[in-house]
């Protein structure tokens, strides 16, 4: 963490494998012992399996030895710039902020780990977003 309590950890991910409906990616720069980000992460095409608004994909870490019974973390939001979402996963803390960025033609994922306990205004969010 950097000099403000509230700067995010920064993972970078590169692309391992391609299936129809979800990407799996593996940290190539980062902190592998971050509490909740790991090694091997899957963004999946958002299916219409809850009832959430605006979600384009979902982001699901390698916890377990199969992806169907690994932790999905949290949905990635869409935002008004192109391949950058944001989430927020759950934390005895309460919500924490997680944001994305995706780089198709660099087959690169950046994710920015926000403090536990760390989710401010959608309007600091989207000031967050541009400047990533």
């Amino acid at each position: 963490m950097g000099a403000n309590n509230n700067d995010p950890l920064i993972h970078k991910f590169e692309v391992v494998k391609y299936n129809k409906h979800d990407t799996i990616y593996q940290l190539c720069l980062g902190y592998p012992e971050s509490e909740t980000i790991k090694q091997l992460v899957k963004v999946e095409v958002f299916q219409n399996y809850s009832k959430a608004y605006n979600l384009g994909l979902y982001f699901r870490v390698k916890t377990s030895s199969s992806w169907k019974k690994s932790k999905a973390l949290t949905g990635m939001f869409k935002t008004t710039r192109l391949n950058h979402y944001y989430g927020d996963y759950k934390t005895n803390k309460g919500k924490t902020l997680i944001l994305f960025k995706i780089e198709p033609e660099s087959q690169l994922m950046y994710v920015y780990e926000y403090p536990k306990g760390y989710y401010p205004s959608r309007k600091v969010i989207d000031s967050l977003i541009n400047q990533i």
